[in-house]
C-alpha cells in the first residue's frame, strides 16, 4: 500500500512512497489537496468546495472544475489511492473518499501530515498527567518534536487570488498554528531555563522572539538567557532593538517588567559583577553543581509562580540544601528585578539575631527617629520584587512570626527557606530534599552502572579527583562506591567527606570504615563551617535542636532497622503520632504513606545515644523482638495461602527488623518465641531463595539453645532440619546429610520420652526422601511424611509431598498410583490457593500427562499454570514457571519457543541462586539445542552443566546430561563415543533404580549400538527396555526406544515394520519437530516412505494410530523371537 507524505508547515510538498508526487496540474489542485488534508475530520459537500475554490464561476462550471480537480488527484495518487464510498470500495486504503455529494480526506489512510502530527504533539503535552508542563521531560520531548515539525507558517508563500473565503480560512489556520508553536517554544524555554540548560533554552528563545517580534515574554526570556550565558552586551542590544521596534510599529515603550530586567542586566554589565560586600551579592559556588536537575527545575517552577510566597527546602544536615538554593538563585536571578539575597542564619543563635542579619544582607542601616526597625525594614521591602533565601532557618525557629509579617507587609516578596525543620506557617510549601541517586549494591543495575549515570557517584568522583587526580575508578571499585553512597543514603556531605579519604584509602577501605564508625567521616576543611567538617558534628547540631522528649523518642526509634508503621512505633518505642510528626518536621525521620524511615546514619547515631541508656536499650530491644517475632508467627499461615505474594512484600520491607528480632531472641535463648516464629522466618528465606541467610539464622538459633531441656531439644531438631534443608538447596549435600542424621537421633530420643514431635518428624521424612537414591525407600519416606502432615492438618505441606510421591510412583512403573497421588495434591493445592504450591502441582501433573501421552490434559494444565504465573509478581516463581514451561514446550514439539523460554529464565534463576531450577533449566536448554540441531552450542552448554551437576551432587541430573551428550555423538557420527555415554547412563540408572529413565537409557544405548554395528547387543537391550516402557506407560521411555526400533528393523531389511514404527515415532510431537531425529533417521525413512505405493502408505497410516503406540510393543517383541 502506498504511503503519502504531506508537508504544509513551510514550503508545501507532497510525496508518494518517498518520491515527489507528480501530475498535479495546478496550484489550485495542490491547495485543494492541502485543504482536504487539514480539514480531514469531516466530509465536505461538493457545493461548498466548488464555491471555496471557484467563486468566480457559475455553480455548474464550478462543480465541473471540482470534478476535474478530483479526477486529477485520483490520477496523481493512483488507482489504489482513491475510494468510492458509495460502494465502500477501498475505504481502508484510499487517500480520498468520494461520494456523489461529498469529498473527504481519509484519516485512516497511510498518510503522514505534518500539521496533524504537530497538533497531536501539542495536545499530548497539554493533556499529559503532570504537575507542571515546565518540569515534565516527556512533555518537553513532545514540544521539541512539535517545534521541529514547524518549518514555517502554514502554506507559506501559497495563495489563491480571487478566492477570498479560502484566503480567510488559510489566515485563521495560519494564525492558530503560529500561536501554538509560540506556546510550544515558550514551554521549551521555561523547561530548559528551569534546569539551567542555558544553551538549549537560548536557541528556543531566539526562535520564539524572531517568530513573535512584539512579544514581551519572548524578549524577556531571550534577555535572561543571554545574560545567564554571559552575553550581557547582546542582551542589552536586544532590548534596545526591541524598544525601537515597539516605538516604530506600535508607538509604545516596553513593559515595566521588561525595563526592570534591562536595568538589572545593565547594572551587572556596568559593574562586571557586584563588588565584595555589596548588598545582594550571592556567594560564588566553590564546587560544580552535580545532579539535582529535576529538583532544580521543580523548585524554579515553584518560585517563578508569583502565587508561591514561601517555600521551605526541607532536609537533614548535609543533604545539599544550601547548594541547591544557591543554584536556584543563579538560575532565577533575572526573574527578580530587585534581586535575590541569601541571608545566612547559621550562628545567629536566636530569633533576636534575625532582623540584624536580614538588614545586613539587604544593606539597610536602621535610622533612629525613622520609626521601629521592623517598620523601616517593611518599608524597604514593600514595593520591591525580590527573593529572600533564609539559609539554616532551623537556627532561629522562633523568628517564624517575622516571616509571616514580612509576607503580609510586602506583597511582591517571595521567600525560600532552607531548614532541617518545617516552619509550620500557613502559606508554607515544603520541598523535601533527599539524597542523590546511586545504584543499589548487588542489583542488576550495577552491571552497567557508570559514574555519569548517577549523581552520587559523579559527586564522589569530582571530590576524589581533587585529592587524587591520578586514580581513575575501575569496574572493581563500582560496588564499593555504590556501598559508600548507600551508607550515607546519597547525602552530598557524607559523599564528599568519604571521597576526601581517597588520598590515602581505596574505595573498599573507605566503605568498610564508614560502615564501622561515624567518626571516620570527618575532614579538616577550613573553609567550611565547623558543623559541616564532620558528619558527627552535623548530627550533633541536629541533636541539639531537639527537645528532651524528642531526643528520647529519636533514640528509641533507632531500634528499627528499616521502615516502620505508626503502630510499631507506639508498641515498640511508646512513641506517638505527635512525636513522630515533630521528628519528621525536624528532618530526623522521613515519612511516606503509612510508614516512617530513619536515615542509616541517623540510625547509627541514635543507636549510640540509646546504648548510653542501658535500661531503655534493654526495654526497647525486648519490645522490638517480641513485636516482630509475633509478626513472624502470624506470617506462617499467610505464606501458605493465597496471600503469599502480599505477605512476602510486607516481609521484604521488614526483613532487617525481623532478622534483628530473631538475633536478639537467639542471644537471650528465648525458646518459646523462637519456636513460634521459626516456620515463618524459614519459609520466607525458602520462598525468596535466600538460602545462605536462612542457614545462618538457624545456626544463630542453635548456638544459643540450652542443653537437656525438652522444649529446647524439639526446637533444636527443627533448627537442624531447616539448616539441613538450606544447605541441601545450596548444593552442600554432605553437610545436609550429617545434620539430618543428628536431627533423626535427637527425634528418636524425644519420641522415647513421648514428646510431641510429629512436625519435625514429618520434616525429617521429607528431607530423607529427597536425599534417598532408592526410589522405593524414597516413596516410603514420603508416604510417612504425608500421613503425619495429614494428622497435623497441614494441607500445604501435604500437597507438596503428594506431588513428589506421584512422580516417584511413576518412575517405579505405577502410573495409576502416580495419577491418584498427583490428583490429590492438585485438589489440595487448588483449595489452598497459594501460588507456589499450586504451580508446583500443576507442572508435575503436566509432566505426568505428557509422559502418559495425555496431551490434551497436559495442555489444559499448562494454560492454567500460565495464568497463575502471570498473576504473581515474585521473580523466583515466575522464572521457575517459565523454566518449566520451556521444558514442557520441548515435550510438545515447540522447540524454538522452548529455547527462548529457557534462555530467558535460566540466567534469572542463576542470579537468584536457585540451584535446582538453574540445573534443570540448563540441562533442558542443552537438550533443546540438541533436538533443534544446534549440536555445537548444545555440547558447550551440556559439558558445562555436567561439571556443575557432578560437583553439586545432582547425580540424576548429571545422568540426563550424559544421555544428551550421547545423542550429540550419534548425530555427529561418533558411534563409539555415543556407546560410552549411554553405557554410563544405563549403569547410573540401574544403581538409582529409576525404571522409566532406565528404559530410555537402554533405548539410547541400543540406538548407538545399531549405528556401531552391534546388532545383537542392541536387540538384547531393547528386549529389556520395551517391557519396562509398556508397564510404566511412560512416553519418555519411548523417546529413544522408538528410533532404535526404526533403525533396527531397517538394518534387518524389515522395511514395512520400520516404516510403521517410524510413523508411530512421528506421532510424538517432540520427535516430529526434532532436527536431531531427522538427521539420524528421519530423512532416510522419509525417502523410503515416499517410495511406497499409496495403498501401502494408507495401510501403514491406518495402523499407526496414537492408541497403538504402546500396544504395538508386544508385536515388536514377537518379531525379535
Amino acid at each position: 500500500m502506498a504511503c503519502c507524505s504531506i508537508t504544509l508547515l513551510g514550503t508545501m510538498q507532497f510525496t508518494l512512497d518517498g518520491r515527489p508526487l507528480q501530475g498535479l496540474e495546478s496550484a489550485k489542485v495542490r491547495l485543494l489537496l492541502a485543504y482536504l488534508a487539514v480539514e480531514s475530520g469531516q466530509a465536505h459537500a461538493r457545493e461548498q468546495l466548488a464555491g471555496l475554490f471557484w467563486p468566480e464561476m457559475s455553480e455548474s462550471q464550478a462543480r465541473h472544475s471540482l470534478s476535474q480537480a478530483i479526477h486529477n488527484l485520483r490520477q496523481a495518487l493512483g488507482e489504489a489511492g482513491t475510494g468510492d464510498l458509495s460502494g465502500q470500495v477501498g475505504k481502508a486504503s484510499a487517500f480520498i473518499l468520494i461520494t456523489p455529494h461529498t469529498v473527504q480526506f481519509n484519516l485512516h489512510s497511510d498518510t503522514c501530515l505534518d500539521v496533524h502530527a504537530f497538533e497531536q504533539a501539542i495536545a499530548a503535552a497539554h493533556t499529559h498527567n503532570h504537575r507542571r508542563l515546565a518540569t515534565c521531560p516527556p512533555c518537553a520531548r513532545l514540544l521539541q518534536e512539535a517545534a521541529r515539525l514547524y518549518q514555517g507558517d502554514l502554506l507559506s508563500g501559497a495563495s489563491l487570488r480571487g478566492c477570498q473565503a479560502f484566503e480567510e480560512w488559510a489566515l485563521v489556520q495560519r494564525e492558530r498554528l503560529h500561536l501554538l508553536v509560540c506556546e510550544a517554544l515558550a514551554g521549551l524555554v521555561a523547561y530548559h531555563e528551569g534546569r539551567a540548560e542555558v544553551s538549549q533554552g537560548l536557541a528556543h528563545a531566539r526562535r520564539w522572539a524572531a517568530m513573535d517580534p512584539f512579544s514581551e515574554p519572548a524578549h524577556q526570556a531571550l534577555m535572561r538567557l543571554l545574560a545567564l550565558d554571559g552575553q550581557r552586551t547582546l542582551a542589552l542590544a536586544g532590548y534596545a532593538a526591541f524598544a525601537r521596534t515597539l516605538q516604530a510599529e506600535l508607538g509604545v515603550e516596553p513593559a515595566r517588567e521588561t525595563q526592570q530586567l534591562y536595568q538589572r542586566v545593565l547594572s551587572e554589565e556596568t559593574a562586571q559583577a557586584s563588588l565584595p560586600g555589596m548588598p545582594g551579592r550571592l556567594p560564588v559556588p566553590l564546587t560544580p553543581f552535580v545532579g539535582r536537575e529535576d529538583e532544580l527545575a521543580e523548585l524554579a517552577a515553584w518560585l517563578i509562580d508569583r502565587q508561591t510566597r514561601l517555600v521551605t527546602l526541607l532536609g537533614p544536615g548535609g543533604s545539599g540544601k544550601t547548594r541547591l538554593a544557591l543554584q536556584v538563585a543563579y538560575t532565577l536571578r533575572y526573574h527578580f528585578p530587585d534581586g535575590i539575597f541569601l541571608v545566612s542564619l547559621s550562628g545567629t543563635g536566636s530569633s533576636e539575631g534575625f532582623l540584624p542579619a536580614l538588614a545586613s544582607t539587604l544593606g539597610i542601616t536602621f535610622q533612629s527617629g525613622w520609626g521601629d526597625p521592623s517598620a523601616q525594614l517593611l518599608g524597604y521591602l514593600q514595593n520591591r520584587r525580590l527573593l529572600l533565601i533564609l539559609d539554616s532557618f532551623e537556627e532561629v525557629m522562633d523568628a517564624s512570626t517575622w516571616v509571616t509579617r514580612l509576607l503580609r507587609g510586602a506583597a511582591s516578596l517571595q521567600i525560600l527557606a532552607t531548614s532541617r525543620a518545617r516552619l509550620n506557617l500557613q502559606p508554607e510549601q515544603v520541598f523535601l530534599l533527599e539524597g542523590l541517586a546511586y545504584p543499589t549494591p548487588g542489583s542488576p543495575e550495577m552491571d552497567t552502572a557508570a559514574l555519569g549515570d548517577y549523581a552520587a557517584l559523579q559527586l564522589f568522583h569530582n571530590t576524589a579527583s581533587l585529592v587524587r587526580p591520578d586514580h581513575p575508578h575501575s569496574a572493581e571499585d563500582m560496588p564499593h562506591l555504590a556501598r559508600i553512597c548507600q551508607l550515607v543514603d546519597g547525602m552530598p556531605l557524607g559523599i564528599m567527606l568519604a571521597a576526601a579519604w581517597m588520598a590515602v584509602s581505596s574505595p573498599a577501605e573507605i566503605a568498610a570504615e564508614v560502615e564501622h564508625s561515624l567518626d571516620f567521616l570527618a575532614s579538616n576543611w577550613s573553609d567550611m563551617p565547623y558543623r559541616q567538617r564532620s558528619l558527627r558534628a552535623t548530627l550533633d547540631h541536629s541533636w541539639q535542636l531537639l527537645t528532651s522528649e524528642e531526643r528520647f523518642a529519636f533514640q528509641k526509634l533507632s531500634i528499627f532497622q528499616g521502615a516502620f508503621s505508626r503502630q510499631a512505633a507506639e508498641t515498640v518505642a511508646q512513641v506517638g503520632a505527635v512525636e513522630l510528626r515533630s521528628l519528621v518536621d525536624k528532618s530526623m525521620l522521613q515519612a511516606s504513606t503509612g510508614s516512617y524511615r530513619m536515615h542509616d546514619l541517623l540510625r547509627q547515631y541514635g543507636a549510640e545515644k540509646l546504648a548510653l541508656d542501658d535500661l531503655a536499650a534493654k526495654q526497647v530491644r525486648g519490645a522490638h523482638s517480641a513485636f516482630f517475632l509475633a509478626r513472624l508467627s502470624g506470617n506462617e499461615a499467610r505464606l501458605k495461602s493465597a496471600r503469599r505474594s502480599e505477605t512476602l512484600r510486607e516481609m521484604d520491607a521488614e526483613i532487617n527488623d525481623l532478622q534483628a528480632a530473631w538475633k536478639w531472641a537467639s542471644n537471650l535463648g528465648e525458646i518459646a518465641r523462637l519456636a513460634s516464629s521459626l516456620q515463618g522466618l524459614c519459609l520466607y528465606y525458602e520462598m525468596r531463595v535466600r538460602y545462605p541467610e536462612g542457614e545462618q539464622a538457624c545456626q544463630a538459633g542453635l548456638s544459643a539453645l540450652p542443653d537437656n531441656l525438652a522444649e529446647a531439644e524439639i526446637l533444636r531438631a527443627r533448627l537442624l532440619l531447616w539448616r539441613a534443608s538450606f544447605l541441601a538447596l545450596s548444593g552442600e549435600l554432605e553437610a545436609a546429610r550429617s545434620l539430618r542424621q543428628q536431627a533423626s537421633a535427637l527425634l528418636d530420643q524425644l519420641e522415647a520420652q513421648n514428646a510431641e514431635v510429629r512436625r519435625p518428624r514429618a520434616m525429617y521424612w521429607q528431607a530423607k526422601g529427597e536425599a534417598q537414591p532408592d526410589l522405593k525407600l524414597k516413596l516410603e519416606c514420603y508416604q510417612k511424611g504425608i500421613a503425619l502432615y495429614q494428622q497435623l492438618g497441614d494441607d500445604w505441606r501435604q500437597a507438596g509431598m503428594l506431588v513428589w510421591a506421584g512422580e516417584y510412583a511413576m518412575r517405579l512403573g505405577d502410573p495409576g498410583l502416580a495419577l491418584s497421588l498427583q490428583q490429590q495434591a492438585l485438589h489440595l493445592a487448588r483449595a489452598n490457593g497459594e501460588p507456589g504450591i499450586l504451580l508446583h502441582c500443576l507442572r508435575q501433573s503436566t509432566y505426568l500427562f505428557l509422559m502418559t501421552a495425555q496431551d490434551e490434559k497436559a495442555g489444559q494444565l499448562m494454560q492454567e499454570a500460565a495464568l497463575v504465573a502471570e498473576s504473581v509478581a515474585e521473580l523466583p516463581l515466575r522464572a521457575n514457571a517459565q523454566m518449566h514451561l520451556g521444558m514442557q514446550l520441548v515435550h510438545c514439539g515447540r522447540i524454538p519457543e522452548a529455547i527462548r523460554a529457557l534462555e530467558q529464565s535460566v540466567p534469572v534463576l542463576r542470579s537468584l541462586g536457585y540451584r535446582y531450577g538453574m540445573v534443570y533449566g540448563t540441562n533442558a536448554l542443552g537438550y533443546a539445542c540438541v533436538l533443534n540441531g544446534e549440536y555445537e552450542r548444545g555440547k558447550a552448554i551440556l559439558q558445562a552443566a555436567l561439571l556443575e551437576t557432578e560437583q553439586g551432587g545432582f547425580l540424576r541430573e548429571a545422568t540426563v546430561v550424559i544421555g544428551s551428550l550421547g545423542m550429540i555423538a550419534l548425530a555427529l557420527g561418533q558411534h563409539d563415543q555415543a556407546c560410552e555415554h549411554f553405557h554410563e547412563m544405563v549403569g547410573r540408572y540401574r544403581r538409582m533404580q529409576f525404571a522409566g529413565e532406565l528404559s530410555m537409557a537402554l533405548g539410547g544405548l541400543a540406538l548407538a549400538q545399531i549405528a556401531a554395528g552391534q546388532i545383537e547387543a542392541a536387540q538384547l537391550n531393547l528386549l529389556e527396555a520395551l517391557p519396562i516402557a509398556e508397564k510404566t506407560h511412560n512416553m519418555a521411555a519411548l523417546l529413544l526406544c522408538l528410533p532404535a526400533l526404526v533403525h533396527l528393523f531397517a538394518r534387518r531389511g524389515q522395511l514395512q515394520t520400520a516404516l510403521l514404527v517410524h510413523r508411530l515415532t512421528l506421532l510424538h510431537p517432540m520427535l516430529q519437530a526434532s532436527r536431531w531425529y531427522s538427521d539420524i533417521l528421519g530423512e532416510q525413512m522419509t525417502a523410503h516412505w515416499q517410495a511406497l505405493p499409496p495403498e501401502q502408505q494408507a495401510a501403514i497410516e491406518a495402523e499407526a494410530q496414537p492408541h497403538n503406540i504402546f500396544s504395538i510393543i508386544p508385536q515388536v517383541l514377537a518379531l525379535f523371537k
